[in-house]
């Protein structure tokens, strides 16, 4: 009977110290401050390079696209090469200020020798995106963050919220999500990101808008920052791409 009643207590104090665990894991995790170290570690960065997989819903149509090789630099300075599906081997490169704006691209496949220049805004460079080029990335994502969160912060919500501590794409991350209101000028009605522990960036980006649809999420695996490009890294010419 003594060793029920034993047995009882310890239960119950292990039940209690479990059920505090997490509260102080979540105490321990302040979401503003994180998303502002965020905010501040991208704004130091000069330029990096991931693996995208990027899911996009427009027009009624969910695109998705996957192991996409991506350089930037800053300010704007952007090459990509889809190493998977149907458009394996097509290049895009787009810099600021250099092609007479345009974007310079070649499909994969057969018609790989074919060099395009599009317009960003155009109707075909615009067709499973949801944001132009000239304005896209990570660098749209954390734009994105720090407008929201800035402006719910100036109106006096509270809109970040810690979800909890995770490990995906072999990083250890921390998910944390904003939920804005609606008809406030706010970009979507929630946005839930996974922060990497050690560079302090978003490794995955979810939007959903105010019916709960999915607008868009941004997987960014393999990021490395501050690699150190050059003019060179974006410019058709580069022995590496394939342009003709």
């Amino acid at each position: 009977m003594k060793f029920k009643k034993h047995l009882a207590a310890i239960t119950v104090i292990m039940f209690f110290c479990n059920a505090g665990s997490d509260d102080a894991i979540a105490s321990s995790v302040d979401p503003n401050q994180l998303v502002q170290q965020s905010i501040n570690q991208f704004n130091k960065i000069s330029d990096y390079t991931c693996n995208l997989d990027k899911t996009v819903h427009k027009n009624g149509i969910i695109h998705k696209e996957t192991d996409i090789f991506v350089k930037y630099m800053k300010p704007t300075h952007y090459y990509f090469r889809w190493e998977t599906g149907k458009q394996k081997g097509q290049e895009v490169i787009f810099v600021a200020g250099e092609n007479n704006g345009r974007i310079v691209s070649h499909p994969g496949g057969l018609f790989r020798f074919l060099t395009l220049r599009l317009d960003p805004n155009g109707r075909l460079a615009m067709k499973k995106n949801r944001h132009p080029l000239t304005d896209s990335g990570m660098e749209k994502i954390m734009h994105l963050i720090e407008t929201n969160y800035k402006k719910s912060s100036e109106m006096g919500l509270e809109a970040l919220q810690y979800i909890r501590e995770d490990r995906i794409y072999e990083r250890d991350v921390v998910v944390m999500q904003g939920v804005f209101p609606e008809d406030q000028g706010f970009y979507a009605h929630r946005i839930i990101l996974s922060i990497d522990k050690e560079t302090l960036l978003p490794i995955r980006v979810t939007v959903y808008d105010w019916s709960m649809t999915l607008v868009e999420e941004y997987i960014f695996r393999n990021l490395r920052i501050n690699v150190g490009f050059s003019e060179h890294d974006f410019h058709p010419d580069n022995a590496e791409y394939n342009f003709f």
